[in-house]
């Protein structure tokens, strides 16, 4: 059995629509032919924006933040140790110390993240790494992000414990 097809311009969509032959037609209104957008016509074209809107596409960028955990020490050149409390700072962070120790007593963790653009300075990091009897931690550091950097003079991963340097996206 043969059948015909006819195409059809779709108001509501805005597209030509291929249609049967024994489809109706578009029926004019009585206001000469305008078509007049309902609740739910407008629904259905603003739906894609307002899920555009929930999806988080349109949420801020993430902050520049620089962030210290676990196990830290601070070396103040006067031959004392002394802990560090973990902390979480924006942007810039100037260590303001001769020597900043991430994991350096057995079995602890600490980690140095700077993300999203943000910078750490200072003289030397140690990363699992001691001089003395403190051994066998783990340390590291992460830095990801355009912009995120770690400018000191001196870095020492890994010679009393297990430590490691992560630089990616970006990052220096």
């Amino acid at each position: 059995m043969n059948r015909s097809y006819r195409l059809v311009f779709n108001h509501c969509l805005g597209v030509m629509q291929v249609a049967s032959e024994l489809a109706a037609g578009r029926r004019k209104n009585g206001s000469g032919g305008a078509t007049v957008l309902t609740p739910p016509h407008i629904w259905r074209h603003s739906l894609g924006a307002l899920v555009l809107a929930l999806s988080g596409a349109l949420a801020p960028p993430a902050q520049a933040q620089v962030s210290i955990a676990g196990d830290l020490w601070n070396w103040d050149g006067n031959n004392t140790w002394s802990p560090v409390s973990p902390m979480t700072t924006p942007n810039t962070w100037d260590t303001n110390i001769f020597i900043f120790a991430l994991g350096v007593e057995e079995g602890k963790t600490g980690t140095l993240t700077v993300s999203n653009g943000a910078k750490v300075t200072g003289d030397v990091i140690h990363v699992a790494y001691s001089g003395y009897p403190r051994v066998g931690g783990n340390g590291s550091v992460w830095v990801s992000g355009a912009g995120s950097r770690i400018d000191i003079n001196g870095m020492y991963v890994g010679n009393s414990g297990s430590g490691t340097l992560t630089i990616e996206n970006g990052g220096v």
